[in-house]
């Protein structure tokens, strides 16, 4: 999961949020040029990250303990990842809920399906958890790709410009992005080295629970971000100073109620989650209950 993460970030190169900036500048008969070049450009990363898997696997074996084999399992579950962010991305600005709900909820179900076959059925351990991801993410990344590209993006010209403005857009967003995995990746390589194994467990059980507050934020934002790319390009077409301060004052009010709102959530949730320790897990488990307001003040900050 850490080298998933790692390598989803630098190939991915933030080319959704790319999507989701330039979406709505975007002629409707010129939005599949934009995703097939988007994935162009994903292809070309992906290219140079297996290479520099292949040349690096001693090293990157020496520090998470992961074998090429698992590696390069790695990398197809982050070429079909990032088709199922890109087709989930454009599901959000087409407005589409109910598809993309169906959707999430389908991608749930296989991974569920595939986990309980290879992990409880065959009894393949850690490694059929492995597999079981791999696959769901071939399917169902394989169907957004299927959806995404056929028709008109199949014949899609090439466009230069269109994979420099990505590719450009994404480089300085990539620290922003990598932050998150250092936050989230390198303490666990880091806590496993340092002190043990059975402590990065503790400390990732506290992060398991507490991640509850972090899909909040992005079930907000996931719906959210369309509407205010929306209302800003709106700003655009108005030549009205008093308009134009209306909507942008509206779109702070919406902001700072979300953050109030998360704010009371954090606080209530930190007694549901101990509650929730003290009743479903074994004592072994509670020292997990210190690291959670850390974890919360994290994903506040994250907003």
């Amino acid at each position: 999961n850490v080298l998933c993460q790692f390598l989803f970030a630098i190939i991915m190169l933030n080319t959704h949020t790319y999507l989701t900036v330039d979406y709505y500048k975007t002629s409707e008969e010129n939005r599949p040029v934009l995703i097939l070049n988007i994935f162009y450009l994903i292809g070309f990363l992906l290219a140079i990250s297996l290479l520099a898997t292949i040349f690096f696997k001693n090293l990157i074996f020496k520090y998470s303990g992961v074998t090429l084999k698992w590696q390069v399992y790695a990398l197809i579950w982050v070429l079909f990842n990032a088709a199922i962010y890109i087709y989930q991305t454009k599901l959000r600005l087409d407005e589409k809920a109910k598809q993309f709900g169906i959707y999430q909820f389908v991608q749930s179900a296989v991974s569920v399906g595939f986990t309980l076959f290879f992990v409880v059925w065959l009894k393949w351990g850690w490694q059929g958890r492995i597999d079981g991801l791999v696959l769901t993410n071939i399917a169902i990344g394989g169907f957004a790709l299927y959806i995404l590209l056929k028709g008109k993006a199949l014949t899609a010209r090439f466009d230069w410009s269109q994979i420099k403005k990505a590719f450009i857009f994404g480089i300085p967003l990539l620290p922003h992005t990598l932050s998150f995995w250092f936050k989230s990746g390198l303490e666990n390589i880091y806590i496993t080295n340092a002190v043990s194994i059975s402590d990065n467990g503790i400390y990732a059980f506290a992060g398991t629970l507490t991640s509850i507050f972090f899909l909040i934020t992005n079930a907000f934002f996931a719906a959210y971000t369309p509407y205010l790319f929306k209302e800003l390009t709106s700003i655009g077409n108005i030549t009205s100073n008093e308009e134009i301060f209306r909507i942008k004052m509206k779109l702070l009010r919406q902001l700072k109620f979300f953050i109030l709102f998360y704010v009371l959530a954090n606080v209530v949730g930190y007694f549901l989650v101990r509650l929730i320790i003290d009743l479903f897990f074994i004592k072994n488990y509670g020292a997990s209950v210190q690291y959670i307001p850390w974890l919360q003040f994290s994903s506040f900050c994250f907003i």
